[in-house]
C-alpha cells in the first residue's frame, strides 16, 4: 500500500502519476474518465456515512487509487486474509465485499491526500469523520500488472 508518497505512486504506475499531479489543473465532473492506456477514473461526490453502515471491499482486475478532492473521509484497510466474505466476487464489477468487523488500519483522506490499494488490500471507503458530510473523491483503477 502507499499512502500520500507522491514519488512511490510514479514508480508504480507514470499516468496514474501524471493523472494526480495535473489534477489541479482540471475541473473534473463527476462521471467516468477511460485512458487510452486502460486505466479509467471514476469522480464521485455522496456523503460520508458511520462506520457500522459500511464493508469492506476489494477488487481483483483493479488497483485503486482513490484521491481525494474535498472534503475527508476514513478508509479502513485490512488484509483479505483476515477477513469473512459477506458476498460473492462479482466479476462484472470487479467486487468482493467482507463482513463489517473491526479489523483493520485507519487512514485519513483529506483534500489532497491518496492511497493506493492492491488487490489484496480490501479497504472500507466512506467513513465519516466528525459527522457525515459531502466530499468528492476521484478513484483511479490501474488493471492489475500495467
Amino acid at each position: 500500500m502507499i499512502y500520500n508518497d507522491i514519488e512511490q505512486l510514479r514508480q508504480l504506475n507514470e499516468e496514474a502519476y501524471a493523472i494526480l499531479t495535473q489534477f489541479g489543473e482540471s475541473n473534473w465532473a463527476d462521471g467516468r474518465y477511460n485512458f487510452d492506456s486502460g486505466l479509467y477514473m471514476n469522480v464521485e461526490s455522496y456523503s460520508t456515512q458511520l462506520r457500522e453502515s459500511r464493508r469492506f471491499e476489494s477488487h481483483k482486475k483493479y488497483i485503486d487509487v482513490q484521491y481525494m478532492i474535498s472534503g475527508e473521509e476514513l478508509i479502513t484497510v485490512a488484509h483479505v486474509d483476515s477477513l469473512d466474505i459477506d458476498e460473492d466476487y462479482n466479476s462484472d464489477k470487479d467486487i468482493l465485499f467482507y463482513k463489517n468487523c473491526l479489523n483493520g488500519v485507519d487512514y485519513l483522506l483529506n483534500a489532497g491526500s491518496f492511497i493506493v490499494l492492491n488487490p489484496e488490500e480490501a479497504h472500507m471507503p466512506c467513513i465519516c469523520v466528525n459527522g457525515s458530510k459531502t466530499v468528492k473523491k476521484a478513484v483511479i483503477k490501474i488493471p492489475v500488472g500495467k
